[in-house]
């Protein structure tokens, strides 16, 4: 019913309001349109909806004061809202208190510009989070496109720019629904259709790494390739930021959706050479069939996004066919992540330590720190589970941070109670987002100064997808970890595009060979090549060469053989709680010993 109102409410907008739509969907500054008489929302740009956690589709037609607790005239300059709810920023914005779907107040700055169209008013609402506010009192810059609303009652726009995406040159939005809509029409007669919605997963960790300039170059070029992959009669749109949907019509079976999936997904991971630099980017690609006209053009969007969240749950560059099963996953998703905004006011983390061990000592030489989520209905959920959320809805950092205060303080605990123990170090993951957003060398700084803890008792871990950004920004920032003596691990190593040259560039001093090279390593001569080259390769840098998913004593055996330096895995123990680790006899309570130096 929401989305059937919201697409009426899509409809009731005017023809030449579709440059601006085009405009501010565009914008990184959340935006609202409303009618100026009834306070009814009738746009709400991506942006926004990830500012309230709430879609687009569900925000349209509710009322501004779900969201925002203003009257509209207030923000024209006639308050007559309550002072602790706003007040003037001297700017032309107002603070005001936004609300969240979830509940969650969220302080934001809010500007207006009223339009007429047709002699009826609505206003465009730029709102700005109020931590944007520099120390000036003035807004820090950002894209606003305000300024271009009061000429839109006196522009035209060629039928070109209001159905078309103004970066891409591909079809938008308004124009692939109406396609969609006569192409189900059609299924009732003959054929039927298949939708593909997919992402580009690195766009936005680029973007915010490099400049937004690069990374809309980048979008360009992948919507050029997108556009190559498919048929002429085919239908290729941005639907929003870095997501695009793909209709084709006239299918035999559902195998033609996937080979076309699968072409895409191939063609994807080509690099793209834009200002001198090489980068790689992956897709997760959702499909939905349409046949018989049983499925409503909004049905078929969100099945096949419910079935590209899917496809990025199971791996990168994978595509996914959606099946009704998924959508009580979706709803589960949806209330895991609402859950998720309260677990740490609930205390719900918890960190668990897996040890490593010296392969030719037998002692236990470091161990990793690893999240853990107790549910307090649903008990442990796998990190698997969470921690995309957390990046999704920008928990990462706020996270991530909260894990390195802590992590540091039992450090601190172990090397008062064991001495010795000052000698190993503990690993820290650190996500991409944590690098691009948070800042890592203060925080990190603080916490080392407030437990008394040396850096070089600290590791921090981070995937391959952060050296091939092969940003300036990462490197110096890698850099600046560096000189504050920490030791920088490179995580799953050989699941990306690694090269000696990364290697060679980037300030690390650790590479862990990813567990799925070791869970084959006695039985693939492929797996077993591969990992003893990683081996090589690592001393030839003179790295440290750490294996991950060590499980039984035949793969301690190759790997000591091999020289590689610490071993990890279930062999020895799983994750667990700090008490479990005793460092004053270098073992592990409870857990298995080092078996060829013990027994």
């Amino acid at each position: 019913m929401r989305e059937q109102q919201a697409l009426l409410a899509r409809e009731a907008i005017p023809q030449n309001l579709g440059l601006l739509i085009q405009v501010i969907e565009q914008s990184a500054d959340p935006s609202i349109i409303v009618h100026a008489a009834s306070h009814n929302i009738l746009h709400f740009n991506n942006a926004a909806a990830s500012l309230f956690e709430i879609s687009p589709c569900e925000a349209i037609n509710r009322s501004l004061q779900q969201f925002l607790a203003v009257e509209l005239r207030s923000l024209n300059g006639r308050s007559s809202v309550p002072p602790e709810k706003e007040r003037r920023t001297g700017q032309g914005h107002r603070l005001l208190a936004g609300t969240k779907a979830n509940g969650e107040s969220c302080p934001l700055y809010a500007s207006l510009v009223p339009f007429k169209y047709a002699n009826k008013e609505a206003y465009l609402i730029t709102l700005h989070r109020a931590l944007q506010l520099n120390k000036t009192g003035h807004l820090v810059p950002s894209p606003s496109y305000a300024c271009a609303v009061p000429e839109l009652s006196s522009i035209e726009p060629a039928p070109h720019n209001i159905h078309h995406d103004m970066l891409t040159g591909l079809t938008n939005r308004t124009l692939f629904f109406d396609r969609l809509q006569q192409a189900c029409l059609r299924t009732e007669r003959h054929g039927m259709l298949a939708l593909l919605y997919l992402n580009i997963d690195e766009l936005k960790i680029i973007s915010e790494a490099l400049g937004h300039d690069l990374g809309n170059k980048l979008l360009t070029r992948f919507a050029n390739r997108l556009s190559t992959c498919v048929r002429k009669e085919d239908t290729v749109a941005r639907f929003s930021g870095d997501e695009f949907t793909i209709l084709l019509e006239n299918i035999s079976d559902e195998h033609q959706a996937n080979k076309v999936a699968a072409y895409i997904s191939k063609k994807s991971q080509a690099p793209f050479e834009i200002n001198d630099r090489t980068f790689f980017v992956s897709t997760n690609i959702g499909i939905a069939i349409a046949k018989n006209n049983q499925n409503s053009p909004d049905d078929l969007i969100k099945q096949a996004n419910i079935a590209m969240r899917k496809a990025k749950e199971t791996g990168h560059r994978a595509y996914h066919h959606y099946t009704p099963a998924l959508n009580k996953a979706a709803l589960q998703r949806m209330n895991l992540g609402s859950d998720l905004h309260l677990a740490t006011k609930r205390q719900e983390f918890h960190i668990h330590y897996q040890p490593q061990i010296h392969s030719q000592t037998g002692q236990i030489s470091g161990a990793e720190a690893l999240l853990r989520w107790r549910h307090p209905s649903k008990g442990l959920i796998p990190p698997s589970k969470f921690v995309p959320m957390l990046e999704a809805n920008g928990l990462i950092t706020h996270v991530g941070n909260w894990l390195i205060d802590k992590v540091i303080a039992q450090k601190s605990r172990w090397s008062e109670t064991y001495p010795a123990s000052t000698q190993n170090s503990v690993s820290i993951n650190i996500s991409t987002i944590q690098l691009s957003r948070g800042d890592l060398v203060r925080t990190l700084s603080d916490a080392l100064k407030k437990y008394g803890v040396s850096p070089e008792e600290i590791t921090l871990e981070m995937t391959e997808s952060v050296i091939l950004k092969d940003s300036d920004q990462i490197k110096r920032l890698l850099t600046r970890l560096r000189n504050l003596g920490v030791c920088i691990a490179l995580d799953d190593f050989g699941t990306g595009y690694s090269s000696l040259s990364y290697l060679k560039k980037f300030p690390i001093s650790q590479i862990k060979i990813d567990q799925s090279f070791i869970r084959n390593i006695l039985h693939k001569p492929d797996d077993n090549a591969i990992a003893t080259a990683m081996i090589q390769l690592g001393h030839s840098l003179k790295l440290d060469v750490v294996a991950e998913g060590v499980d039984c004593l035949e793969k301690v055996k190759y790997l000591m053989d091999c020289g590689c330096d610490l071993l990890q895995g279930f062999y020895f123990s799983k994750a667990v709680p700090a008490s479990r680790i005793d460092w004053a006899s270098n073992q592990l309570t409870a857990a298995k010993k080092h078996p060829i130096l013990y027994n």
